[in-house]
């Protein structure tokens, strides 16, 4: 993993040669949601399949990015027998002019005398050479608005480890791999022993906004975000847990969040995130709940028996409709509908049945059964 990363419809080989650093983009085959009983599952979305296959095949196209003195250059060659139109309608300049942007950092993080980034200079595909500042919108100033508030994110390989720095519109253009966070909040009690969930306590859900652009009016077991460039995932968990739901003990208390609990990768068509995982634990009898207006329009703790329920008859219902982006079948929480009811007999709010999760929240839920059972979430 630490040699593969995703943008747009590629998945990105990385090889470190005498030469220099090689990106070979391989194009992520069609979703496979069938399922027979001597397959291993499936994957709704390709993209992480992809990521974690033992074997490629052929590069559609590479970027080789090379450095002599001051001078750092990153040239373009299309590969195979489709050089020409199918492959290069997916690849536009904006693709590659931010992708090369990315190897150039890449490339100099590895330079045994580190250059100061004021002396880069540098020669990327299609555009004259040209001396960049210090800052990464210096590098970038050419592909945004420079009048813009414009946030600082980083790609990064399929361990979550930075390639290079990006303006985040990008990593939403594009489809970039990088990295996230998403919080559990419980109630007065953390986790202790995951394997013990019949123990666990109430866990806080929310409903997004209806005026959110992405997935209004869905429900997250999760608080979540982007972290920053420079921005370890504990800082964004802190930052994320005080701005969305105004809990700002997560950013004076150390002993408020965990450590992370385990990492996973989440990949839609929309957003692709490595994401680690904490968990904070809100004191009722002093903290007090404000939500961000524009983020959350209700919330409250749940105990963990309907989340499981709510959860389960969720993604039921995206894989009845072939929405589910996950694999295929999804990890239950329970195996058997007979127990799946049994739950229900547990649950305190009368529509939780209803409940549509956010996507990539539920992906992340798929990974955290998985961890609490000892499986394949990394920790």
């Amino acid at each position: 993993l630490s040699c593969r990363s995703l943008v747009s419809s590629f998945v990105v080989d990385i090889s470190h040669e005498d030469q220099g650093e090689r990106w070979a983009f391989i194009p992520i085959g069609p979703s496979r949601r069938e399922t027979t009983s001597d397959e291993l599952p499936r994957r709704g979305d390709p993209a992480l399949s992809a990521l974690e296959a033992e074997t490629l095949g052929e590069p559609a196209f590479e970027l080789f990015g090379t450095s002599a003195g001051d001078t750092i250059q990153v040239a373009l060659h299309y590969k195979g027998t489709n050089s020409d139109n199918e492959v290069r309608q997916q690849v536009n300049h904006q693709l590659i002019a931010v992708l090369s942007r990315i190897l150039v950092q890449h490339v100099a993080s590895r330079l045994p005398d580190k250059i100061p980034p004021e002396h880069w200079k540098i020669h990327v595909p299609s555009e004259e050479l040209f001396q960049t500042q210090e800052r990464t919108l210096d590098l970038f100033a050419s592909l945004i608005d420079a009048s813009s508030n414009t946030e600082i994110v980083e790609m990064v390989n399929g361990l979550g480890q930075r390639l290079g720095r990006v303006p985040r519109q990008f990593v939403h253009s594009l489809n970039l791999l990088h990295r996230g966070v998403g919080v559990i909040v419980t109630k007065d009690s953390s986790i202790t022993n995951p394997s013990q969930h019949r123990l666990f306590p109430d866990f806080y859900v929310h409903r997004r906004t209806a005026t959110k652009r992405i997935f209004p009016s869905l429900y997250d077991m999760f608080v979540g975000g982007v972290s920053g460039a420079t921005e370890d995932s504990a800082t964004t968990a802190r930052r994320e847990v005080a701005e969305e739901l105004g809990l700002e003990r997560a950013l004076v208390d150390p002993t408020a969040l965990s450590s992370r609990l385990f990492q996973c990768t989440v990949c839609t068509s929309y957003n692709r995130c490595v994401v680690d995982v904490f968990c904070f634990t809100m004191r009722t009898d002093e903290d007090q709940v404000s939500w961000q207006e524009e983020e959350v329009a209700w919330g409250e703790f749940v105990d963990y028996a309907t989340i499981e329920a709510s959860a389960d008859r969720c993604m039921e219902r995206m894989c009845d409709a072939g929405t589910w982006p996950g694999q295929y079948p999804p990890v239950y929480s329970l195996p058997t509908e007979k127990q799946l009811k049994q739950k229900a007999e547990f649950g305190t709010s009368q529509d939780w049945a209803n409940w549509d999760y956010v996507p990539d929240g539920l992906l992340v839920w798929e990974a955290w059964l998985k961890w609490i059972a000892g499986g394949e979430a990394r920790s």
